[in-house]
């Protein structure tokens, strides 16, 4: 190596001889020492060094300083280096931050010194690290508890102040300073007689004093005046100082403002005059009652409101009078201060003749000085007159002015209920739109009043002829739709629907006219036809045009894309079995790397089938179907084992590579997943560090505590676990905080816009912020662009996968990926670095 270099180089070589002291003194230093040539290509390193940043020497050496320098602290170690190498400087010391090969950070001095050649040049640099990264971390933590210290005797509501034993004041805090009208600087410094009692000598009993004498705290309250003449009076606890002799060096004062309190106290007995007149003469109801709701005090107008006297209303309880809802507790219970003391709300009272008064009630409760409930005063207003205003405004909003039938809003409304029903009991609903044939030949032959009248006795002959359960719903015009639950076969809804048929055929009269009427109807249903109520809508109005287009009077049941649709989905899960059993599927593996090492640390198994007329076939296209037929619990288990079998087969605990690959809703709720991941894991042999399960954001929170409770027998495994497709999910940050996962995976639609859309740089930089602050690493899937690589490793995401780095690859592939790497490392493992000739390593890392 000698020969490399030139002159003081060359000496510096021979002289590092290990017969030579300086280097014992290099070898076993506890400092970290490095010799580099000017460009930082690292030449020698010592042990202590080694260990620091968590290299072997062996990888040191192919390295640069630049490279396990902090990115934020590079600029500074150029400036350095620019200043020895034009003889500004001939060594320097500073702080910088080393990235270890975990990823971590250490806080170094750094004492840098120059070795010259023959002419006067730098040649070498030798530097000196001692690792500083347990003191940055405690200074970082006493500077932020200063902080927190100062904010909060700044921004309490309490006055506080030190004053010294000669009754000087030391140091006040904003809130005393404001109660006194002054700046703090105007008080520090002056006697705290002289300020705080406005007397020119000490108080004859000092409470300062005692509390220094006796080394206890007391407590006082002081009267005192503004110097704007207002009345100051504080509930003031002292607390001594001494020092480690016990003699007493002065004393805190800590100061609680009670002079709107005493000021209350004062107006207390006033007010409990005033409210007895309020009480006796105000033309609304009022009561105290007690907080089980019996009533204490009533006054004449609730009396009159609910037409009992007062003896009689002393003796009921407020449930009495109240008009329970199904289902909900008494009205004593609404009085409850479980959200508060002041509670709003509108509730109807039972009168005595039985009739029924809707009031507003404002409650509040009285509290003793321990917390507990004494009284409760409400005051009732009587809305009886508005409520019955808003109930004709609430159905003329949600009804039909003409039938009286629901419009087409409370249709959508009913038929979303309807369908979410339907979709928990996995029962059937049929949606039947008719509209009348001819009907606009009534409105241009006869009057529009005549056509109003048909319209209403229509509407009265359905409504009295299906079942209370079912809604008829005037859609618009001559436009009507029928939404019947539980309807268990086609041939009900056929039944029903010429029922219906039946009912719009008999004579309508009006007046001296008898309208004989027919209608057109489509029907469809849930769920054969779609699961949403505008597309069930939808296909009935287009079954519906096709009785038309057919002559009329008559009904179709919606059925030709979605039998086509259902055909072609049947196919699908037949060869999806077939292919089960003639093990027609594969799994290709995606590298993921460490974005600024460059290191390969794992591979993403990603399942292919192997279709015999259609090629390779992506997952998109069948796991969705997988999922719902129950096909996917087979896959996942041989997806699993097969994973791990080829991760032992390929020594990753050696490498120190591990297998990730995502696991199934089903799987994860309902699979047995546990003890299939421990019997795999158990036959295969593969330690569970070299296994790492991804998890679905939106998986998870099907059911946060069943996911909960699973993920964490799976951390008792000792298999690391990842959220995958991380803020597409929306969890929570208190329910991310339960759960034992070590990474989060940005998900490929924010990387895909970064860095340019503004939308997705925000959520990955959040997701990032978000990660760090919980001690959480992230990974990016995705990468596809140099851009998108560079946005990312700056906001701190350091691991990463995409077509950018490398795509996924066969078992052939990657196991001779494998073995060229051992090769090219001399018949060794090369742990997490491939060779520069692996297409795992790319020059874009």
């Amino acid at each position: 190596m000698a020969s490399d270099f030139p002159d003081a180089s060359q000496n510096f070589e021979r002289d590092f001889h290990p017969t030579n002291p300086f280097h014992s003194i290099f070898i076993h230093s506890a400092s970290g020492m490095a010799v580099s040539l000017m460009d930082g290509t690292f030449l020698h390193v010592n042990p202590a060094f080694c260990r620091m940043v968590g290299y072997p020497e062996e990888e040191l050496l192919d390295l640069k300083a630049h490279d396990i320098t902090h990115p934020e602290d590079r600029e500074q170690t150029l400036k350095y280096n620019e200043e020895t190498a034009t003889g500004k400087r001939k060594s320097y010391t500073y702080e910088k931050r080393y990235i270890r090969k975990d990823g971590t950070f250490l806080w170094g001095i750094v004492t840098v010194a120059l070795v010259y050649d023959k002419g006067g040049q730098p040649s070498l640099c030798i530097g000196m690290v001692q690792d500083i990264t347990s003191f940055k971390q405690a200074q970082e933590k006493m500077l932020a508890e200063e902080r927190i210290y100062r904010l909060l005797i700044e921004n309490i509501r309490l006055g506080i102040s030190f004053v010294g034993k000669d009754r000087t004041i030391l140091m006040v805090n904003p809130t005393l300073a404001a109660w006194f009208g002054k700046p703090v600087e105007e008080i520090i410094g002056k006697k705290c007689f002289l300020e705080y009692e406005k007397s020119s000598s000490a108080c004859p009993h000092c409470p300062g004093d005692q509390a220094m004498a006796t080394g206890r705290p007391q407590m006082y309250v002081s009267e005192g005046i503004r110097d704007d003449g207002s009345e100051f009076i504080g509930r003031v606890r002292v607390f001594p100082l001494q020092d480690s002799d016990g003699e007493g060096k002065g004393y805190i004062e800590v100061v609680e403002n009670i002079t709107e309190q005493k000021k209350a106290e004062e107006a207390l007995e006033c007010s409990e005059k005033r409210f007895r007149a309020v009480f006796e003469q105000s033309s609304m109801g009022m009561c105290v009652v007690s907080p089980e709701g019996r009533f204490l005090q009533v006054n004449q107008a609730i009396c009159t409101m609910l037409g009992y006297s007062e003896p009689e209303l002393l003796t009921m309880n407020t449930d009495q009078v109240v008009v329970l809802e199904e289902g909900k507790p008494g009205c004593s219970m609404k009085y409850q201060p479980a959200c508060g003391s002041q509670v709003n709300f509108e509730t109807r009272y039972r009168c005595r003749g039985g009739s029924v008064l809707w009031a507003f009630v404002s409650g509040s409760w009285i509290f003793d000085s321990a917390g507990k409930v004494l009284y409760g005063i409400g005051i009732l207003k009587d809305i009886t007159e508005q409520k019955e205003a808003q109930e004709k405004l609430d159905h003329l909003a949600f009804h039909d002015p003409l039938t009286g039938l629901p419009n087409r809003a409370l249709l959508m409304d009913r038929l979303e209920h309807a369908l979410a029903r339907a979709g928990r009991s996995e029962s059937k609903v049929a949606i039947i739109f008719f509209d009348l044939d001819r009907f606009k030949d009534i409105n241009d032959t006869y009057d529009h009043l005549v056509g109003d009248e048909v319209l209403r006795q229509l509407a009265r002959r359905l409504s009295t002829n299906i079942r209370e359960a079912d809604t008829l719903a005037r859609f618009g015009g001559d436009e009507f739709v029928i939404v019947s639950e539980d309807i268990c076969d086609t041939e009900s809804v056929a039944a029903f629907a010429q029922k219906v048929q039946d009912l719009l055929q008999k004579p309508i009269s009006v007046g001296k006219l008898t309208f004989h009427l027919s209608a057109s109807m489509g029907i469809s249903l849930f769920p054969r036809n779609g699961r949403s109520a505008e597309r069930l809508l939808r296909s009935a109005d287009a079954a519906m045009y096709r009785s038309k287009e057919n002559g009329r009077n008559m009904f179709q049941i919606y059925n030709s894309r979605a039998d086509a649709r259902s055909r072609r989905r049947g196919q699908l899960e037949s060869e999806l079995r077939s292919a089960l059993e003639e093990d027609l599927f594969i799994l290709h593996y995606q590298p993921q790397f460490n974005l600024i090492t460059g290191d390969l640390f794992g591979f993403e198994a990603l399942i292919r089938w192997r279709h015999p007329g259609k090629g390779l076939i992506l997952p998109g296209h069948f796991i969705s179907l997988a999922e719902e037929t129950g096909l996917i619990l087979p896959l996942g288990r041989w997806v699993l084992m097969e994973a791990c079998r080829q991760a032992k087969k390929w020594r990753f605990p050696e490498r120190k590579l591990r297998m990730s690959l995502n696991i199934s809703a089903r799987q994860f709720l309902g699979g047995r997943l546990v003890e299939r991941i421990s019997e795999i894991l158990e036959e295969t042999g593969l330690p569970p560090r070299c296994l790492e399960l991804e998890l679905t954001e939106s998986v998870i929170m099907e059911n946060v505590e069943q996911a909960v409770q699973t993920m964490q027998k799976i951390a008792v495994l000792d298999v690391p676990m990842t959220i995958d497709n991380f803020g597409t999910g929306f969890s929570s940050l208190a329910q991310l905080k339960e759960f034992p996962v070590r990474r989060l995976k940005i998900d490929r639609s924010f990387v895909k816009g970064l860095p340019g859309d503004k939308n997705s740089a925000a959520i990955a930089s959040s997701i990032i912020g978000l990660a760090r602050n919980m001690d959480l690493e992230v990974i990016a899937e995705g990468i596809e662009t140099p851009e998108q690589m560079a946005f990312l490793t700056e906001n701190g995401c350091w691991f990463g996968q995409g077509f950018l780095l490398a795509k996924p690859e066969s078992a052939a592939i990657v196991a001779q990926y494998l073995e060229d790497d051992q090769e090219s490392a001399g018949g060794t493992l090369s742990g997490q670095v491939f060779s520069e000739n692996s297409p795992f390593r790319r020059e874009t890392l």
